[in-house]
């Protein structure tokens, strides 16, 4: 599996449409203005109950708002659809500028830790040059920390975010090299937490010997076919 991910662990806030924030962005008094000032036949329906009703106010009042009624309805339902459909574009923007930012990162998996002065940073680079023979020749590490609180008997991944994006995608090309080691190290692309969830829910869905067939590639879940092309999996 591969994967980009920042050093920050936190999600963004969720932009799902929710009634309040619907209706937040509607001005109902200006909805009956508008609609009032637009729509001929409403004018002149409403005037004719006004100029011909001879019943007490609360009546005519009724009457107003039964020809009102339907405009109205429609008018909130197309205002609605339109607000949910530009939630619906910003929170797709938001998680393509997350999966973006995760692009630079990737999780270790497996590194033994070694006390409050491990010096993980040195270790990630030397597991770079001398596991995956990868050449380095200035710094490439922009940031490197584990996640999560220590627990006794289990080692907490490690998030490394690199300067450059084509170096981590180097390191993943590069992980071949591991078959054989036994080093039980892992290293994968730092997914979004829905992709995350979506990459263990597709794996989970599988017998432990086609679990290996689920892969990411460029912050996304994929099956890898027989042919060996790959099949996105949605989150539906």
């Amino acid at each position: 599996m591969a994967t980009s991910k920042k050093t920050m662990e936190q999600s963004p806030p969720s932009t799902n449409p929710t009634p309040k924030r619907l209706c937040a962005g509607i001005d109902l008094k200006q909805a009956f203005v508008q609609m009032l000032l637009n729509d001929e036949s409403l004018q002149s329906a409403v005037a004719d109950v006004v100029q011909k009703n001879d019943n007490p106010i609360t009546v005519a009042a009724e009457k107003i708002v039964d020809v009102m009624f339907d405009s109205l309805l429609k008018h909130l339902c197309d205002q609605v659809e339109l607000l949910e459909s530009r939630t619906i574009k910003l929170e797709q923007k938001t998680l393509d500028l997350e999966r973006y930012n995760r692009s630079f990162n990737l999780r270790f998996y497996g590194f033994e830790e070694r006390g409050t002065n491990d010096n993980i940073e040195k270790r990630v680079s030397e597991f770079l040059t001398k596991n995956l023979e990868i050449k380095i020749h200035h710094p490439v590490i922009e940031n490197c920390h584990r996640v999560d609180v220590k627990r006794a008997g289990k080692l907490r991944l490690i998030i490394v975010r690199f300067h450059l994006r084509p170096f981590r995608q180097l390191i993943l090309t590069s992980l071949t090299k591991l078959k054989g080691q036994e080093l039980g190290i892992i290293v994968i692309e730092d997914l979004t937490k829905q992709m995350l969830n979506l990459y263990y829910k597709t794996r989970d869905g599988l017998d432990d010997t086609e679990k290996q067939k689920v892969v990411t590639r460029q912050g996304r879940v994929y099956i890898r076919n027989a042919d060996k092309s790959l099949t996105l999996v949605k989150d539906h």
